[in-house]
């Protein structure tokens, strides 16, 4: 068991440094590995091997006997919110020559971390106290509130913020030229005192030293912190009447931006939806359904995590919200913009109907909803729906969607036969764009070009028609 493990080890030197060097061992031997650190990845890497183990010659042989290099080498170690491992994935590859023998040998793998769902008829539980009794212990148990790799890094910064305050991080704000540094000095000092952040909504009412520029940067600090007070805090921006509106918008986008959000920021980012909360303005309301649906996407990758899995809650909620939305509404657009934002192909099926919804705005958001998608059933959707489509608005709608798709042979010479028949200027710019952007793709583009240069009338079409014959970029449109 102890070597099914050993290559997901990982030593953390006692001081803070982001690089370090540590000579360790396995089965094989000892070893010199170097560390990188950032916030959420450590790298690892062997960078020698000593006092091999060979256990077929059942003797330890150092380097005179042996000529044993680390040819490749790199173990990175995702870390969640909390530092704890998230998972690892390591490449290795070793040559060991002697005399005797030449040997390379090559090792991947990849540990994964998920629910536990232990099979309680295993001889592990039956030989000790048992599975409900170990669980139940281990809940019981106490548990450390941040990892150990947090602690000594709070242990840094009270030594460096011992004597500041709040209010001495907020006066680096009265300035018009606040920096990034000055930003992430209020991070660490929220991140030390995380309860500091409750008074930030009330200090940005009454501190009218801080200009609109920098209370935006402030805003942006606590999304960057994301502790449960500095949701907290956020969500007291957004709700509260009195907070200039531009400010409770900038928090409703804050919160979509958080790592981890708690359960209270959703909520109220769906009050929000529902203008439950005081003088919620339209745009308010709009932000808050498309931040959770943001949400949703951030959230994906953490649904194997125990008890959480909000982004297929907020994906529930969004269809239901679909559902009952009244017909042709700009509230149906807006959820069917918000499940775009959730980026999950999954919603296809339910966003599809609404490709060829009466009201035209309904059309151009589920178009909208599409773009990030990678299914070739919505691109062919797309593709129907745009020769089919009558309203011009819609029409540009889903070639703005297709442009930021991969391109297929049907959609590319849909577009290139449509385009010298097309009679709105807006339309045939982006069918223009999409052409040029493929172009590479498209033998027959130059002779489309030169012959819609013939009726072409807009100037701004024709210089796209032009940079699309001779300009050598490869990329001309972003």
């Amino acid at each position: 068991m102890i070597e099914l493990v050993k290559p997901f080890q990982i030593v953390i030197p006692k001081n803070n440094d982001t690089r370090w060097e540590i000579e360790e061992k396995n089965s094989t031997g000892k070893y010199l590995a170097a560390y990188q650190a950032s916030e959420n990845i450590i790298v690892k890497q062997k960078l020698s091997l000593s006092d091999i183990q060979v256990k077929s010659l059942g003797q330890n042989l150092g380097q005179e006997a042996l000529d044993a290099n680390i040819e490749y080498s790199n173990i990175q170690f995702v870390l969640d919110s909390s530092s704890w491992t998230r998972e690892v994935l390591g490449q290795e590859r070793y040559a060991i020559q002697s005399e005797l023998f030449h040997v390379t040998t090559s090792n991947a793998f990849k540990l994964k971390q998920i629910p536990l769902k232990a099979d309680q008829n295993l001889t592990i539980w039956r030989d000790t106290k048992g599975f409900e009794d170990t669980i139940a212990e281990f809940k019981q148990g106490e548990k450390k509130k941040i990892s150990y790799w947090q602690e000594r890094k709070h242990i840094q910064l009270r030594q460096k913020y011992k004597k500041k305050k709040l209010v001495d991080f907020l006066k680096l704000f009265h300035k018009k030229t606040v920096g990034w540094q000055d930003m992430m000095s209020l991070k660490e000092y929220l991140d030390l005192y995380p309860q500091e952040a409750l008074k930030i909504p009330d200090l940005l009412l009454r501190d009218s030293s801080i200009g609109s520029r920098e209370q935006s940067k402030i805003i942006h600090v606590l999304e960057l912190s994301g502790t449960a007070p500095a949701q907290d805090a956020l969500v007291q921006i957004m709700t509260d009447s009195q907070q200039e509106a531009i400010n409770r918008s900038r928090a409703i986008f804050a919160l979509s931006g958080v790592r981890n959000p708690t359960e209270h920021a959703v909520d109220n980012l769906w009050q929000t939806y529902k203008k439950q909360t005081e003088n919620t303005s339209v745009e308010q309301s709009n932000m808050a359904i498309l931040a959770l649906g943001h949400i949703s996407f951030t959230q994906k990758d953490k649904a194997y995590l125990p008890d959480q899995n909000l982004s297929q809650q907020l994906k529930t909620r969004l269809s239901t919200e679909l559902s009952n939305a009244e017909d042709h509404s700009n509230d149906k657009a807006i959820v069917l913009e918000a499940m775009g934002n959730a980026r999950d192909e999954s919603l296809f099926t339910e966003i599809k109907p609404y490709m060829t919804a009466e009201g035209a705005q309904v059309r151009i958001a589920a178009a909208h909803a599409l773009r990030h998608m990678e299914d070739e059933d919505s691109m062919r959707l797309m593709t129907e729906q745009f020769v089919s489509e009558e309203v011009p608005q819609v029409r540009d709608a889903i070639l703005q969607t297709l442009l930021e798709r991969e391109p297929t042979k049907n959609a590319i010479a849909t577009i290139g036969k449509g385009v010298l028949k097309e009679k709105n200027v807006r339309v045939r710019q982006s069918m223009i764009k999409y052409l040029i952007k493929n172009r590479k793709k498209n033998v027959s583009y130059k002779q489309t070009f030169a012959e819609l240069l013939k009726t072409e009338t807009s100037q701004a079409n024709r210089k796209l028609l032009y940079k699309g014959l001779y300009s050598k970029k490869d990329k001309i449109i972003p």
